[in-house]
């Protein structure tokens, strides 16, 4: 399962958006589900307390601070 917390952005330049998701299975349901998902997109995964951001391939990146 998974939820949208915020969006940014404007009409102009698209709206990024900010999730919350169960395990790494919703990561891939968001990208199935929503055809128009902007690149700087973010997750946080629940399962393995991890951040995700939406690259410019069409794929969520594990985000190393």
């Amino acid at each position: 399962m998974y939820r949208i917390y915020s969006e940014d952005g404007s009409p102009k330049f698209g709206y990024t958006q900010n999730f919350v998701v169960d395990n790494q299975q919703d990561l891939q349901d968001i990208i199935d589900n929503m055809p128009d998902l902007k690149m700087g997109s973010m997750a946080f995964c629940i399962e393995d307390m991890e951040f995700y951001i939406f690259d410019g391939e069409g794929e969520w990146e594990k985000i190393k601070f």
